[in-house]
Formats: C-alpha cells, sequence, structure tokens
C-alpha cells in the first residue's frame, strides 16, 4: 500500500513539474481552444464567435462594446459583474433585453487561471 501511495505521489509531482516547466518555458495557452474545449472555458456550448445568438449573444465585435477590464471581471464572476450594474453591463442588458432580469444567464463552469482569462479576452477582442 505505501509503495502505492509513493508512486501516486511521485506521479503528481512529476505532473505539477511539467505545467511549471511549460510556464516557465513561456507557454501561452490559446483562446481559440479554451473557448471551444469542454474542459476549459466551453464558451461555445452557448455562444458564436459571429453575431449570431445562439443561447447567450453573439461575440462577434465584442471588444468594441466591453472593455477589456470588464471582460476580466465578467470571466471571473458574471453575477458579481451583473448586480453591479455599471454602465457597460446596462448596455449588456439593454442589447439583450434583460434590464429587469436578476440573474445573468452566463455561469462559469469551469474556473480559468489567470493566464487562460488573459488568452481568452485576447482572442475575444480580435473577433
Amino acid at each position: 500500500m505505501t509503495r502505492w501511495v509513493v508512486i501516486v505521489l511521485a506521479f503528481a509531482l512529476a505532473a505539477c513539474t511539467a505545467v511549471d516547466q511549460k510556464e516557465a518555458a513561456g507557454y501561452k495557452p490559446d483562446g481559440k481552444y479554451i473557448f471551444n474545449n469542454a474542459a476549459k472555458g466551453n464558451c461555445i456550448a452557448c455562444h458564436r464567435v459571429t453575431s449570431e445568438k445562439y443561447v447567450g449573444p453573439g461575440l462577434a465585435g465584442i471588444g468594441s462594446r466591453h472593455s477589456r477590464a470588464w471582460l476580466e471581471k465578467w470571466l471571473t464572476d458574471p453575477q458579481k459583474v451583473w448586480d453591479e450594474n455599471d454602465s457597460e453591463t446596462q448596455e449588456l442588458k439593454k442589447r439583450v433585453g434583460a434590464e429587469s432580469r436578476k440573474f445573468t444567464g452566463m455561469k462559469v463552469i469551469n474556473l480559468l487561471q489567470d493566464t487562460e482569462r488573459t488568452a481568452l479576452i485576447d482572442y475575444l477582442m480580435a473577433l
């Protein structure tokens, strides 16, 4: 039993070291991959990169409607941003016809690391 614990810990340490080495080597997550990947952002489940509405609004041109700072907050905690109701959020609510809704339909299923969220925002700003 003890030998298995040691083996499992060794593999866990090796996995963590590999991730650290990728970060140290300048690894940069891919925003498009995060957008489309069910295990990461999974944005594609509800959004399209066109202006077409799917479950949520289409995201084409989102960089002209929202600031990077707003997207950072939104992708971290959409309900908090919804409740704070700043001017960008008010415009979003008006655009999607949700001025009276108490809850956003946006859910962050998988929390992204800071570098992943930055890569996703870079991708969204370029749409």
